[in-house]
This record gives C-alpha cells, structure tokens and sequence, in this order.
C-alpha cells in the first residue's frame, strides 16, 4: 500500500485538537422536508403555502429554516412561517430589492424581519407551514425547495454505549456484552437467540444496536447466517443485561426461492426518516438469481412495518453475488441517517460502497472505491461502519475489508458527506498471526468513553485458537492506544473465534438533562 498509509497514531492524535461536544450535551437536531413536490409557483401578485409535517413530540430548543426560491425581484416577496401551534413569524419582508433569488438560513442566529426565539419552549409535533406573498405586479418567480430543521433535548439516555458482541458460526446464537468501567471492556452479561433448530445448524448472531421504539434504551437487532431453517428472518431483542427477550420476529423481505437457497441476513439500525426512531435495514446474501437487495422496516411503534425493498443499480455484481451488508448513519448533519451498503469480493471490479439517500421526490446513490488497487484486484469486498470519530456532528465512514491474507487487517476512514468523503487513513489491527492466517475486518463504531468522539471497534473474521476478538482503537487527551476485548467463551474461541461487533446504549443515563 505504500504511500497511500498513513499512520493511525497521527490520525488519532489530530483528532485530540477537534473541540468535541460536552458529555453531557443531549440536544439533536431533525430534518423535515416540504410534503409538497418541488418547484411551487408564486402567483404575481398573489401567495402560496408550502407544509412540513413534524412526527416529533418534543419541545423546540431551536427551530432553523433553509429556504430556496428563484424570483427575479427578492424585494416584492414576504416570507413567514407558522407552527403547529398558530404562532407566525416574519422570515423576510420586502428585503433585497431587485436582487435575483433567495438560498438562506434563517435560525436563531440568522438576521431575519422576526425573531425565530419565539419558536422555543413550543411543541413540535404537527404541520408547520411556509407563505411565500409577492405583493407587487410584474416578477415571477417559485418555491424551488424548503426544509425544517428541529433542535431538542433528546432527554434521559446514556452517555455512553456498550461493546456486544455476536458469535459467528458454532457461536449456538450467543451474544456477549461488556461493560466500561475504568476503560476495562469486562464481561457483563450473556444472552442467546431463542432458535434452537437455528443455533445447531448454525447459530452466527450478526448484532446490531438501536433504539427501535424511542424509549432512550436501545435494542438489539440480530441477522443470522446461511440456514435451511433461518428463512430470512431478523430478531429484535432486548440488550442483554435488561433480559434478552425477543420483542419480534421479522419475517423475510425477499421472496421465498431465496428464503430457501440462502435465508442469511445482513443488518444495521438507523433513523433513516428522521423521526427520533430507529428503523432496521436487511440486506440479503449471496443470490445470483434475483441479488443486489436491501429492505427497510419501519420502528416498533409503527409495527415494524415493511417500509420498502430496493435493488442496488450494479447489475454486473448483482449477477456475480448480490449479497447487500448494510450500515447507517448522518453523513451529512442533517438529523436523518443515510443508508450505507457494502458488498461481497467482487475481485477486479470491487472495492466500493454505496450511500444511498431518500429525497423529496427521488433517490440518490453515491459510490466511493477504496484507494488500494490491489486488494480491489484481489477481492474488492467491503464492511461499513459509521460514527462520529471527530466530534463534529457529522459521522465518517468506516470500510471494513474481506479476508485478505498476509496483507490484510486494514480498515478505511473516509471524512464525512461535508468533506466530500476525503480518505483520511487506514487502520490495521495488531495481530501478525491472524493477519497472516485471514485479516478479515468488521468495524463498528460509538461512544465508549462519553466523550463525545466515537471509538472504532474491529471484530475479527475466523481464527482459532483466538481469545482476543475484538480491537478498540481509542484516544484519549493523553494517549492513542489500541485495546482488546476477549470472549469469554473458550471452546467457541478454539474451534473459530470470529465476532461480530457493535455499540449499543443499553442504560439510561444516571441523570437527565433539563431542556434549556
């Protein structure tokens, strides 16, 4: 890899120097857009109404308006904008003269005809709308596009989030959680998949973690592996030390003729509609005949309900393969989470993952490639991971690579959507012997330390004898260090050892923050 490496020491290191958030900061911020389809007409004179519906009930701590219009003379125009509550305050009045067009903010801190403050302390739940009025005759112009935005406390959660860990095949569907008292990773608890048929044949328990019915508490999700008996299914389970119990069983999004020749699921949690509840992204395996599918269900408090099934447009790799292992997070700050998707080894035409975005009116794919050309020749397979290793609000993306031996063990960071997705550095896990023997590498990525900047964690694919399985790459205002979290399971470590890892908050917090 040469040049491209740069040292994960310095990496680490430069992010010491990024102001981070307070520990116990709990406000967040959603992203609602215009109900109505883009491109709304001005009457000249005349007005229009544009609507945003708000699902939070939360109390506003901040309310923001980005705002798009075209017009060929800004200063015929009044803009206001009202509550659910019937509050109304003046955006903009006669403002501009014959300026062309209108591409602002208008916040708290934003210059505006009223002052947005009023907002504050009011509910958030309902329909906020939008009048634009052009009050003189002879200028046209449209509404090209708006979006609210919400700051709340997000109320009694914890600060920080536990390490679980999911066995891998001849794992008998055991999960294993660890606590974080003094930064020691102990062990705190077990739990196991109640599919006895399931854990015999197989019993891998890929995790994922999160808050699926907005209580604060986050759940566990689980996908299992290659099965005659699996079906396609995916748990949802509560965290281990709260008791493990399955709160539902997610039946296949994918039609029945791959239930039966694979079955095995790929998942990942995030709140892909910005509404404060997680929702839950299956992804299938390999399937050639029909591959290259993801599906979203909604949170519990919607019933889990199949929100909807897309295929990856890569014809050429959903032929080849068409597993889909996907992962979520805010790449760009906007409070509603992206959907990240990896892919199998797809050797000389892989290496890539795929950010996909749900917009008002459309979709929009992404593709970045990892910058090794030789692992891409060889195999090209990806795992993401997303989390905000810097501090800033945004997260970064974290691939993950496939068994490579001897050259393998590395993990890619690339900056966040704002950034452009810049590559800033690999990673690569301390383990010479198993580096030789596989160098498989699944990341995930939170908040162990509660400061504000999440760790990457890194399981390791197959290895036995294995006692050490999952990486923690941390840094500390005095040190950057690489810790090891073993599983406390030896005959599973002497027969294969592979983890699969992810971050959950499990807890409430000892105290809540009291909204400002």
């Amino acid at each position: 890899m040469g040049s491209m490496i740069r040292p994960i020491c310095l990496f680490l290191l430069g992010l010491l120097f990024i102001q981070a958030a307070p520990a116990d900061a709990r406000l967040v911020t959603r992203a609602f857009d215009r109900d109505e389809e883009p491109d709304l007409y001005i009457p000249d004179p005349g007005n229009c109404t544009s609507r945003v519906y708000c699902p939070l009930d939360v109390t506003v701590e901040k309310a923001r308006v980005h705002l798009l219009i075209r017009h060929t003379w800004v200063g015929d125009l009044v803009i206001s904008l009202r509550s659910p509550q019937g509050t109304t305050v003046v955006l903009r009045y006669r403002q501009g003269g014959s300026a062309n067009d209108i591409n602002t903010n208008y916040d708290l801190y934003t210059p505006s005809y009223q002052t947005m403050d009023v907002f504050r302390g009011q509910r958030a739940l309902g329909e906020w709308s939008l009048r634009v009025e052009d009050r003189v005759y002879g200028e046209y112009g449209r509404l090209k596009g708006w979006q609210l935005q919400i700051t709340y406390d997000e109320g009694a959660r914890s600060a920080t989030c536990q390490p679980l860990v999911g066995l891998g095949d001849s794992g008998a569907g055991a999960m294993e959680l660890f606590q974080n008292a003094s930064g020691d990773y102990a062990h705190a608890a077990w739990a196991q998949l109640p599919f006895s048929a399931y854990n015999r044949e197989n019993g891998e328990t890929r995790v994922a973690a999160g808050d699926v019915d907005g209580d604060g508490i986050d759940e566990v999700v689980v996908g299992l592996g290659p099965s005659s008996v699996s079906r396609g299914w995916v748990a949802v389970m509560d965290g281990p030390q709260n008791g493990g119990q399955v709160r539902a069983w997610l039946p296949s999004p994918f039609d029945p003729w791959y239930d039966s020749a694979n079955g095995e699921t790929w998942v990942a949690t995030g709140d892909v509609d910005g509404d404060g509840r997680d929702e839950i992204v299956v992804g299938q395996g390999t399937y050639r005949l029909n591959g290259g599918r993801f599906a979203v269900f909604d949170d519990a408090q919607a019933g889990h309900k199949l929100l909807y099934v897309k295929r990856v447009p890569w014809a050429a790799y959903n032929a080849y393969d068409g597993a889909v292992r996907p992962a979520c997070g805010d790449l760009d700050g906007d409070g509603t989470d992206e959907i990240v998707l990896g892919f199998s080894p797809f050797p000389g035409q892989g290496g890539y993952v795929a950010v996909y975005r749900q917009l008002l009116g459309g979709e929009q794919w992404q593709w970045l490639r990892l910058p090794w050309s030789t692992y891409n020749a060889a195999s090209g397979g990806t795992r993401p991971a997303c989390g905000d290793i810097d501090g800033d609000g945004r997260a970064e993306l974290v691939v993950g690579l496939d068994s490579f031996p001897t050259w393998g063990g590395y993990c890619a960071i690339f900056d966040d959507a704002v950034a452009g997705h810049e590559h800033l550095a690999w990673l690569r896990v301390p383990h010479i012997d198993y580096i030789q023997a596989n160098g498989e590498t699944r990341p995930a990525c939170g908040d162990t330390d509660g400061d504000g900047r999440d760790e990457v964690l890194v399981g390791l694919g197959t290895f036995a004898p294995n006692t050490s399985n999952v990486a923690v790459f941390r840094s500390d205002a005095a040190s950057t260090e690489v810790r090891w979290i073993g599983i406390e399971s030896t005959p599973y470590n002497e027969v294969n050892g592979e983890a699969w890892v992810t971050l959950g908050r499990f807890d409430r917090a000892a105290t809540t923050t009291e909204a400002k």
